[in-house]
């Protein structure tokens, strides 16, 4: 049996771009997914939130992530056409669970981290700028500050927009975080896992630039 908490708030933006969902698909399948809406592009929080519900749809009717998340980028298409083709797009960090089995899948900048007996086992590999430069040289603060809001991948609209999927071999007690870069960026994951460990969080949206959403899981 899996618990999840779940939390989404503004931080210091206008307006929160970020979706939160979960759901169960079905006997013994539930899906758990973060999108952040791309700040920058017309109505960020329309796509968050058509792309996570497209994908659970999906889902639900018995096609494979890749399959869901293409649908999903078929939808999205559709409604950038209906707003005479301006941009649109997200980035996503998603958890499917069936029968034991468990798929992380995610694109840009929203991760996935899992954690066994408070230690970090796996955390995904950010689809951005920053990612692909620092394979090749270690940058500066100033660097990583000026480029840390590109990505190099995000779902809009485009046949050629992929996900990474992956099988995460978890066991019981096992704990899981999604999360949208405005969380990752700001605190880091051991110390939000304490808070939820003891009943503590409280988040100051005034100490968060951008919007901030995480689904905790527990295994």
């Amino acid at each position: 049996m899996m618990t999840c908490l779940k939390y989404s708030n503004i931080g210091n933006r206008k307006e929160n771009q970020d979706f939160v969902l979960v759901c169960e698909l079905g006997e013994n399948k539930a899906l758990y997914i973060v999108t952040d809406g791309m700040g920058g592009y017309s109505h960020g929080s329309v796509a968050a939130r058509v792309v996570a519900e497209s994908i659970a749809d999906s889902l639900m009717k018995g096609l494979d992530i890749d399959c869901s998340v293409s649908s999903a980028n078929n939808k999205l298409k559709e409604i950038i056409a209906e707003s005479n083709g301006g941009k649109m797009g997200c980035c996503l960090s998603g958890l499917l669970a069936e029968d034991g089995n468990v798929k992380g899948f995610w694109v840009g900048d929203c991760r996935i981290y899992q954690y066994r007996n408070n230690e970090q086992l796996f955390v995904t590999e950010d689809h951005s700028l920053v990612s692909q430069l620092e394979k090749h040289k270690k940058l500066t603060i100033a660097q990583r500050e000026r480029y840390g809001h590109i990505v190099s991948r995000a779902i809009m609209g485009s046949s050629e927009d992929k996900v990474d999927v992956v099988e995460l071999n978890v066991m019981p007690g096992d704990e899981i975080i999604l999360c949208s870069d405005g969380i990752h960026k700001e605190i880091p994951m051991d110390a939000l896992i304490e808070m939820i460990h003891t009943n503590t969080l409280q988040l100051d949206d005034s100490e968060f630039d951008d919007n901030n959403s995480f689904i905790y899981i527990r295994i």
